[in-house]
C-alpha cells in the first residue's frame, strides 16, 4: 500500500528551557491545544506537537549542544478572523500575557484596509502576533 502524498508544510518550532512551563503558557494565554506530548528518559517533557486552528507548531526543551542549541528566540504570527482576535486577546489579557501592541487596527502596504491584531511576549522571550491578516495565496 502507498502512503498517502503529503504537499509542503510549515510547521515551526519553539523552545524553551522550561518546557512544561511554555507548553502551560501556551494552552492558557493562547488557546494552543497539545496534540502529542513526549518525555525524555528522565521522564521530563522533551517535546510536544500543539495545534492551534488548522496549524501546528512544534515545541522542544532548548538544547544545550549541538546546531538547534544555536537557535535564538522567534517570532510566529497566529492568524484568526476578527472576532477570534478579540477572544484571543481578552485570554491573553485575563492570563497576565506581557502584551507589547495591544489590541489595535494596523495598516501597511501589505494591507492598506488594516487589519486587528496585538503582539505579546511570552515568559522566554519568543514574539507572538495575533492578527486577521490572510496573505494571497
Amino acid at each position: 500500500m502507498n502512503a498517502p502524498a503529503i504537499g509542503p508544510s510549515l510547521i515551526p518550532g519553539v523552545y524553551y528551557d522550561n518546557l512544561q512551563s511554555g507548553v502551560d503558557w501556551l494552552i492558557s494565554t493562547l488557546g494552543f491545544q497539545t496534540k502529542a506530548s513526549y518525555n525524555g528518559p528522565s521522564g521530563e517533557p522533551e517535546f510536544a506537537e500543539l495545534a492551534w486552528g488548522n496549524g501546528m507548531i512544534f515545541v522542544s526543551r532548548t538544547p544545550r549542544t549541538g546546531p538547534w542549541a544555536k537557535v535564538g528566540k522567534t517570532c510566529i504570527c497566529l492568524v484568526a478572523n476578527s472576532h477570534a482576535v478579540e477572544a484571543h486577546y481578552r485570554q491573553a489579557v485575563d492570563a497576565g500575557a506581557r502584551i507589547l501592541r495591544p489590541l489595535r487596527r494596523s495598516t501597511s502596504p501589505a494591507f492598506p484596509d488594516g487589519v486587528m491584531g496585538f503582539d505579546l511576549e511570552d515568559p522566554e522571550g519568543n514574539l507572538w502576533t495575533v492578527s486577521e491578516y490572510q496573505p494571497a495565496r
